[in-house]
């Protein structure tokens, strides 16, 4: 997925639960809207920072901070990516453990319940916050079903990726980015990494069935509700609901984060959506998101290096 799904529409569906979570309510009470937003805003930043984390990124930091040379996203056009691709040098020690991290499954949903079991979901300290954060990143790049876009995809230089990036190209017919032509024809698609040869599947039109599957698990999450899908009405409108054990008779109660991922029609969409049900819901604004810095960077690095 890309920033609007991993920071925008998280932050969204975090917010949105959080909101519908009676535990949560009954202990902020009327601080309970800029709770929320806190904890939202937290994790999804920390979420799209996995994508942020680019050679560059980490070659600023080298010069003020005393951090590890690690990098979790490989970006072709990220300028000490690129040189790095085109180079033949291939700095290996500075991308592949991150890299390799960021399309980990292990990382991924099955960390995620685990670690949901070992703390409380909804008092853990900032640090646990950020670890549960970077790991979301990787379930939701994967899917809870093997369904998100880099399910099939490894994090190092591979030439199954270039064939399989070729392949849901062709399905899509569209063709492959210049950089990966290039590298194609010179004999070099062994050196791609991860799925940089075909970066639309992360697109929220290209990876839709992944998308909800890791919303709806994540709102479950954080809601402590159950959610059930009820089809489309007559605006084509998706239903997403669920049932509030608190009234008799329990009505349906629509989900709206649910609904903008699964109907937006694309990735701007898709992020104006988010901001609308952010701030219709919390009354704040969701606020342009910003890379990690300092020690908050410190702390991201030592949770995927």
């Amino acid at each position: 997925m890309n920033i609007q799904y991993h920071y925008h529409a998280t932050a969204m569906i975090i917010m949105e639960a959080l909101l519908l979570n009676d535990e949560f309510l009954a202990k902020w009470g009327k601080d309970a809207p800029v709770v929320a937003a806190h904890i939202a805003l937290r994790i999804a930043r920390c979420n799209q920072m996995v994508d942020s984390f680019t050679p560059s990124v980490t070659y600023n930091a080298l010069i003020t901070n005393d951090i590890l040379p690690l990098a979790t996203q490989v970006n072709p056009k990220d300028p000490v990516t690129a040189m790095m691709l085109v180079s033949g040098d291939h700095f290996y020690p500075l991308m592949a453990r991150g890299h390799q991290w960021h399309f980990d499954p292990t990382n991924g949903w099955d960390f995620i319940l685990y670690y949901v079991d070992q703390f409380d979901i909804l008092t853990m300290p900032i640090h646990c916050q950020m670890t549960f954060a970077v790991h979301l990143h990787t379930a939701q790049d994967c899917g809870p079903k093997k369904d998100g876009p880099h399910a099939k995809y490894v994090g190092w230089p591979r030439q199954a990726n270039l064939d399989l990036a070729r392949a849901n190209r062709v399905e899509r017919r569209s063709n492959l980015p210049v950089y990966a032509r290039i590298a194609d024809r010179i004999k070099q698609g062994d050196e791609m990494w991860g799925h940089a040869a075909d970066p639309d599947a992360d697109c929220i039109q290209n990876c839709r069935e992944g998308a909800v599957s890791s919303a709806w698990k994540l709102f479950e999450l954080f809601s402590d509700k159950l959610v059930y899908y009820r089809g489309r009405n007559e605006s084509g409108q998706s239903g997403y609901v669920f049932y509030d054990e608190h009234m008799e008779p329990s009505p349906a109660q629509r989900i709206e984060c649910l609904q903008a991922v699964a109907d937006a029609r694309n990735d701007h969409d898709l992020q104006l959506l988010s901001e609308r049900i952010f701030n219709y819901k919390s009354g704040k604004v969701l606020i342009p998101y910003k890379i990690l810095t300092g020690e908050l960077l410190n702390t991201f690095v030592g949770i995927v290096a």
